[in-house]
């Protein structure tokens, strides 16, 4: 099998990845991303869609859209509930959900994760470039986004990922070590503050995230 359709096994037998799948629905799976790119990285998989759709395909299905935008939101609580928990809490790091606009792998899948980008599996500029720039469309513009050429729209959002890395304004160029440095030391100044022991669903912090 493909490494492409590595996602479609969680699809067809979600019990059999006890550690990885969080939830199994009669039309989701949500699993833990295998290469997380942020501390907290989850995928929301539709069963229901065939494995090499793209999710701009998929849902222009509005009942798909709309069951997928329920799951999306309650993966994002659980996400940041998760964060608060585990690593701490700060007022810089959100929660961003979306969709590549080529993305790597087939089986429709929406990202959930926390915004530091400091995983050490975040290891190159496509990396980052894929989820700091436009490659990266947000999951809740996809109904307003027009695109009149799938194909060349691809062409042209597959550019964005090779561009130069910007962080928070400053401009790394290529140099991925050095802004990566930048990533890792934003999350530690900003981030660990206390990890308490219980946080709630309509805990304030959590509610501040997924804003």
């Amino acid at each position: 099998m493909s490494w492409k359709y590595a996602l479609g096994q969680y699809i067809k037998s979600p019990e059999k990845f006890p550690n990885d799948v969080t939830l199994d629905t009669p039309d989701f799976v949500v699993i833990k991303d295998a290469f997380p790119k942020s501390h907290i990285h989850y995928l929301v998989l539709p069963k229901a869609v065939k494995p090499d759709t793209h999710p701009l395909k998929a849902f222009e299905d509005d009942n798909l859209y709309e069951k997928t935008r329920a799951m999306v939101e309650k993966v994002e609580k659980m996400v940041a509930v998760e964060f608060i928990r585990t690593k701490g809490y700060s007022k810089d790091v959100k929660i961003q959900s979306g969709i590549h606009s080529v993305p790597s792998m087939n089986h429709v899948h929406v990202h959930v994760m926390t915004t530091d980008l400091s995983s050490p599996r975040l290891k190159n500029r496509t990396h980052f470039n894929s989820f700091r720039t436009g490659f990266f469309v947000p999951f809740r513009t996809i109904p307003d986004l027009k695109v009149p050429s799938l194909d060349a729209w691809m062409v042209s959002q597959e550019k964005l990922i090779k561009g130069d890395i910007v962080v928070d304004g400053e401009n790394f160029g290529n140099k991925f070590a050095k802004a990566k440095r930048r990533l890792d030391e934003d999350f530690h100044k900003a981030t660990i503050h206390g990890i308490p022991e219980e946080v709630e669903d309509d805990d304030y912090r959590v509610m501040e995230m997924i804003s």
